[in-house]
């Protein structure tokens, strides 16, 4: 999956030539590698530990993660808050992307184009005030997303928390029950 997303250990971080941060055994460093673009090779640095500033880069926001590992087509696709939250589901065979951050969506264009390839697009934000609020905001301008949250009875914000916290068999369980209450609903074909 991180050779597939282009995901890599990093030990220094430099900003314009200057050490920004070092990775520690307790702090790691992540670099999410997007390509060239102008010349110009495309970062997005991801430091867990820190409280502030834990995602830098030269990405542009209109970056949607994980677009280029999309398979042509599908049953279902998972638009989801965080590149960790689309590897995790790539892992388990769910195709899945991530807008650059939660408070952002899809630009209404790629929506259409991702519509004509997949049967159905769920959105999977975190469960808490923020990822709430936003799945409510996009939920209003497209009535045809299913929406999906992780159930706060599990205490994990969202799958790659509940996957850290049950494993794989528990969340391949719950992504199963959740589909086939859909079927059951009839809000997935």
């Amino acid at each position: 999956i991180l050779k597939k997303y282009k995901v890599f250990s990093v030990k220094t971080v430099f900003l314009n030539g200057n050490v920004y941060a070092q990775s520690t055994q307790h702090s790691p460093i992540y670099g999410y590698y997007f390509g060239k673009k102008e010349n110009i090779e495309q970062w997005r640095i991801y430091i867990p530990k820190r409280k502030e500033f834990r995602f830098i880069g030269n990405v542009s926001t209109k970056t949607i993660q994980g677009y280029k590992q999309l398979p042509e087509s599908g049953k279902l696709l998972v638009i989801t808050k965080s590149m960790k939250d689309s590897m995790l589901l790539s892992s388990l065979g769910i195709p899945a992307i991530a807008p650059n951050s939660e408070t952002q969506f899809v630009s209404d264009k790629m929506l259409e184009e991702l519509r004509g390839r997949f049967k159905n697009i769920v959105l999977l934000y975190d469960s808490d005030l923020t990822g709430v609020r936003f799945m409510n905001k996009i939920r209003k301008q497209h009535h045809d997303l299913i929406i999906c949250m992780i159930p706060r009875k599990y205490e994990a914000k969202d799958i790659s928390d509940f996957y850290q916290k049950y494993g794989r068999n528990k969340t391949i369980s719950i992504i199963k029950d959740y589909i086939k209450y859909l079927k059951h609903e009839e809000k997935i074909a």
